[in-house]
C-alpha cells in the first residue's frame, strides 16, 4: 500500500499570524517567522498621548500589532489615566486583542441588516470575554425600522444603549476639512456624541480618571 502524498499550501492573504496551525500540526512542519508590518510611534498631546502605527503598503492589521501598541501606551501613560482603544470592525484577532483586558467596550453599529448581524457577532465575543458592553447606533434615522430591531436586541441582552447619532451632512464636512466633529457646535451629530460621552462617563464612573 502506497501512502498518498498530500500537498498543503498556506494562503498568505487569509493568515492572521495567530499561530494555531503551528500548534496543531502533528509533524511540526509549520514555523512562524517574524515579518515587519509597521513602525510604531508615540505622539504627545496636551491631554495625553497617542500610541499609533504607520503600516507597510499592503500590510494587514494583526492582534500582535494591537498588543504592541497597548504595551507602548503603558510605558508612557500613567496607570490612573483612561486608555481608549480604537478597535477595528469584525471579530478577528485584532478585535480580540483590543477587547482582552479592557474594562468596557463601546460597539458602534448602523441600522442595516448587516450592521445588526455584525453587532450580534461582536456582542457574542464580548460575552465570551465577560466584558461590560455598551452600544451606539450611528445614523439611526436612515432606517428607523432596523434601528428598532437593534434596540430590541440590546434590551433583550440587557446591554446599555448609550447613544443614537443622527445622520448629519456636517460630518462629511468635518472629514473634508480634517477637523474633529467637536469643532462644529451647530452639528446635530456633535451634540449626540457629546451626550453619549456624558452617558458613558456616568455609567462607567470615569470622571476622576480623565
Amino acid at each position: 500500500m502506497v501512502a498518498e502524498l498530500v500537498k498543503f499550501k498556506i494562503n498568505l492573504f487569509d493568515c492572521e499570524g495567530c499561530g494555531a496551525c503551528s500548534l496543531v500540526c502533528p509533524q511540526n512542519a509549520i514555523k512562524l517567522t517574524s515579518e515587519k508590518t509597521a513602525d510604531t510611534f508615540i505622539t504627545k498631546l496636551d491631554k495625553g498621548i497617542i500610541s499609533r502605527a504607520e503600516m507597510e503598503i499592503g500590510s494587514d492589521g494583526s492582534g500582535k500589532l494591537v498588543m504592541q501598541l497597548r504595551k507602548n501606551s503603558e510605558k508612557f501613560n500613567d496607570n490612573d489615566k483612561l486608555t481608549i482603544i480604537d478597535g477595528s470592525p469584525g471579530i478577528g484577532c485584532s478585535v480580540i486583542a483590543s477587547i482582552t483586558g479592557s474594562d468596557a467596550v463601546l460597539v458602534v453599529t448602523e441600522p442595516t441588516k448587516s450592521g445588526l448581524g455584525d453587532l450580534i457577532r461582536v456582542v457574542t465575543l464580548c460575552e465570551h470575554f465577560g466584558v461590560f458592553t455598551m452600544v451606539c447606533i450611528n445614523k439611526y434615522d436612515i432606517n428607523e425600522e432596523v434601528a428598532r430591531e437593534i434596540e430590541n436586541f440590546i434590551n433583550g441582552k440587557g446591554l446599555k444603549l448609550v447613544g443614537k447619532i443622527p445622520y448629519d451632512d456636517i460630518v462629511m464636512k468635518s472629514i473634508n476639512e480634517l477637523k474633529p466633529i467637536t469643532c462644529y457646535k451647530e452639528s446635530i451629530a456633535e451634540k449626540a456624541i457629546e451626550d453619549m460621552w456624558s452617558n458613558i462617563k456616568k455609567i462607567c464612573k470615569i470622571d476622576k480618571i480623565i
